[in-house]
């Protein structure tokens, strides 16, 4: 995943878009196998994770800082499943 100026407040999960939340291009597969990229992703790139639990705690508590995450595309739905499942993972262990 390339870093440089990034807007995480915007998620479009085509695949192939390029945004965190976004499966690769090509990526046909359903809620299980976004659940697996998105796993591969976390735990394979510390960056990457550490950007990911970001938009997982503005999605659960959006401020006048941190708006409300806007999320788009046919795992819209999936991303979001992902996005909660982070802020129980990280409540859980401590990390938020």
């Amino acid at each position: 995943m390339p870093y440089g100026v990034v807007n995480d407040f915007t998620q479009d999960t085509t695949p192939g878009a390029g945004d965190l939340l976004a499966p690769p291009a090509g990526f046909s597969g359903n809620e299980d196998e976004y659940f697996a990229v998105m796993r591969e992703r976390f735990f394979g790139n510390p960056g990457t994770r550490t950007r990911l639990l970001d938009v997982a705690k503005a999605y659960a508590r959006p401020t006048h800082r941190s708006p409300q995450i806007k999320i788009d595309g046919p795992y819209r739905e999936a991303a979001e499943e992902t996005l909660r499942r982070l802020v129980v993972w990280s409540s859980d262990s401590g990390r938020m």
